[in-house]
C-alpha cells in the first residue's frame, strides 16, 4: 500500500494516462496522516482549541517552538504535494472518461462564491 502511496510523487508532474482509485485513496490517506501527525506536533507545541474559540486565551497563549515546526512541515508538505495531487486529480478525470480542464473549471466555479453554488 505504501507503493500506492508515493505514486503519484513519482508520477509528480504526468498529466495524461489514468489512476486508479486505490492510487488516489491511498494518497488521500497519505496526506490525511501527513496532516494529523503536523497538527499533533502543532498542538504539543502549545496550539490548543479552546484557544482558538476564546480570543482572550489565545492573546495570553504565545505558542511554542513545536507549533512552528508542525506549521513549517505542513507549508513545505503542502508545497511538495501540490502538483502530484493536481496531476492525480487530472489522471483519475482521464480514468472517467473526462478532460483535465474539467478540474480548472470545478477550481474557478468553488471560487465564485454564487457560480459555484449553481
Amino acid at each position: 500500500m505504501l507503493d500506492w502511496m508515493i505514486l503519484p510523487f513519482k508520477r509528480y508532474a504526468e498529466f495524461s494516462g489514468r489512476s486508479r482509485r486505490m492510487e488516489y485513496w491511498s494518497f488521500a490517506l497519505l496526506t490525511f496522516v501527513v496532516y494529523v501527525v503536523c497538527l499533533a506536533i502543532m498542538m504539543a507545541g502549545g496550539l490548543s482549541l479552546a484557544a482558538l474559540s476564546n480570543p482572550e486565551m489565545a492573546a495570553a497563549q504565545q505558542p511554542g517552538a513545536l507549533f512552528y515546526v508542525g506549521g513549517g512541515l505542513v507549508g513545505i508538505f503542502a508545497l511538495a504535494a501540490f502538483i502530484p495531487n493536481l496531476a492525480l486529480n487530472v489522471r483519475r478525470l482521464h480514468d472517467r472518461n473526462m478532460s483535465g480542464w474539467f478540474l480548472l473549471v470545478l477550481i474557478v466555479l468553488s471560487a465564485v462564491p454564487f457560480i459555484g453554488i449553481l
